[in-house]
């Protein structure tokens, strides 16, 4: 009768855990997860680097690490790949757990907990089956092997919807749960209140999301203050809506209170800024102008920067600059030139598109930035990249506005067709 001894033992349980590794589902089901995972830090890098560089390169080393694990679970299988990948996402979850509960010990929200969203979720999820998988690849459980040939269509699916969606989109400006607040509308000011008593808190710009301001360091904040004052330089050659026309900018819809009055130019690429990190060029060719009402003397009040990118761009620096994007616009081409007949904050439906012989379109990354004189007092009302402005209301004091079904013949949707200051 054969005995068997401990390193009897030990050579089976290698060789059942080398047979596994060399299983081709096991390999790709683990390699398709680590990839996933990957592809979703990889997207969200840029916008976290932009708040900061330890935390956004920490997503690109991330990133990195996935990928070589993805590369050696199908190129290299072995027992020490599949502890490499538990021990990668056990920091990584962990990290992730301390950023959701206690907040980073760094960085610029430092000891500040973050809200969970689709994006990191999905990340995690990610992780955890990489994890579930190399440990069952580890302990040799053929039950886990059942579930691999479906593993990698999965795995793309979850990080595709993940990177696709709103919250990666607003991941740029969304902080911790305590520091949100839409659009200053929750800022607890008597004037702020007086706004949203007269209509001012009643609409919103695009998909809202959580607006944070942060104070910068000292360098961030004198790299921005000279950003700044390129807008202020642009700012000051179109003073009027008569001078924004005559330099070729086009009406780009009706006067909407808190928007104003938009002109728009195609002129160049400098306008659709398509990296989303703004040169002195970029600067000083913004995409719209926004204007207290519209006729040929109204005032400029702020500006228009567009970013043509898939997630929330860089833009301006620091983390302050909350971008928007819009759903179910309705455009009018006439050639090159192009109007948005229902405005940007509704969408219109493909009836009322039609009947305007319109096409529904959805936007790309847009930033308002208040830095004209006379326009730039919102340390109240969101700061200088509010997504609206409290002085752009009605004739008669308020905000309101027409119903929406009556905006298509409308160059002016207050309930009066005429804009005004705010009655306070």
């Amino acid at each position: 009768m054969a005995v068997l001894t401990l390193d009897d033992r030990v050579s089976d349980d290698v060789a059942a855990v080398t047979r596994t590794s060399n299983d081709w589902r096991a390999r790709n089901g683990i390699a398709a997860l680590a990839a996933a995972a990957a592809l979703v830090h990889a997207a969200m890098a840029p916008p976290h680097i932009a708040d900061g560089a330890v935390l956004g390169w920490s997503f690109v080393v991330a990133a990195w690490l996935q990928l070589g694990v993805a590369v050696f679970a199908v190129t290299k299988p072995s027992a020490r790949v599949w502890q490499a990948t538990i021990a990668l996402h056990v920091v990584l979850i962990g990290a992730w757990a301390v950023s959701r509960t206690a907040g980073l010990p760094f960085g610029p929200h430092a000891g500040e907990a973050e809200s969970m969203t689709i994006v990191d979720l999905t990340t995690v999820g990610l992780e955890a089956a990489a994890t579930i998988g190399a440990l069952a690849l580890l302990t040799v459980r053929p039950t886990g092997r059942l579930l691999f040939p479906i593993v990698p269509v999965l795995a793309v699916v979850a990080a595709s919807v993940a990177v696709g969606s709103p919250d990666a989109r607003d991941h740029h400006a969304t902080g911790g749960a305590g520091d949100e607040h839409a659009h200053g509308d929750e800022v607890a000011s008597p004037t702020h209140e007086k706004l949203v008593a007269l209509g001012f808190g009643e609409f919103m710009n695009g998909h809202p999301h959580g607006h944070v301001e942060v104070v910068l360091d000292a360098a961030s904040q004198a790299a921005l203050d000279e950003q700044l004052a390129v807008t202020r330089e642009v700012a000051a050659a179109y003073p009027t809506v008569q001078d924004a026309l005559d330099a070729g900018y086009i009406p780009a819809g009706p006067y909407v209170p808190g928007l104003g009055y938009h002109l728009i130019s195609f002129s160049g690429a400098d306008q659709l800024n398509p990296d989303g990190v703004f040169t002195e060029s970029e600067l000083r060719h913004p995409l719209g102008l926004m204007y207290a009402g519209s006729e040929p003397g109204s005032q400029l009040g702020g500006l228009m920067y567009y970013a043509a990118t898939d997630v929330e761009p860089t833009g301006f620096v620091g983390r302050n600059d909350g971008w928007h994007f819009h759903e179910d616009l309705c455009a009018v081409w006439d050639g090159p030139s192009v109007t948005f007949p229902f405005g940007p904050d509704f969408g219109a439906t493909k009836m009322q598109c039609d009947g305007v012989g319109g096409t529904l379109m959805d936007s790309q990354w847009m930033v308002h930035v208040w830095t004209v004189p006379g326009y730039d007092d919102m340390a109240e009302h969101g700061g200088v990249f509010a997504e609206m402005h409290p002085r752009f209301a009605c004739s008669d004091g308020t905000f309101h506005m027409l119903d929406f079904e009556d905006w298509g013949d409308n160059t002016n949707v207050c309930t009066t067709q005429q804009s005004g200051e705010p009655a306070i």
